[in-house]
């Protein structure tokens, strides 16, 4: 099966072929054109859903680091002197 982008852009390839044929001389310049444009435009979507994968990712991380920081200084040193029966 092949991959999304794969299949995006032979549908892209076909259907512009087929509005190329008016101008037979430039229709494959025109449609690498159009097939590069669509390329970028997939890889500035995937980047931009990496880089929020990665953003939520490193803020979750940062929350954790603090919620353990605070756990940790919250944490009683021993047991208050009134109730040490030594």
């Amino acid at each position: 099966m092949p991959e999304p982008h794969e299949q995006l852009e032979q549908e892209l390839q076909t259907i512009w072929r087929h509005a190329a044929n008016t101008r037979k001389a430039s229709s494959q310049r025109r449609v690498e054109h159009i097939l590069r444009r669509s390329r970028a435009e997939l890889s500035a979507r995937d980047l931009l859903k990496f880089t929020s994968y990665l953003l939520s990712a490193f803020f979750q991380l940062y929350g954790a680091v603090l919620n353990s920081l605070f756990a940790t200084s919250c944490k009683p040193d021993s047991a208050p002197e009134k109730y040490n029966h030594e």
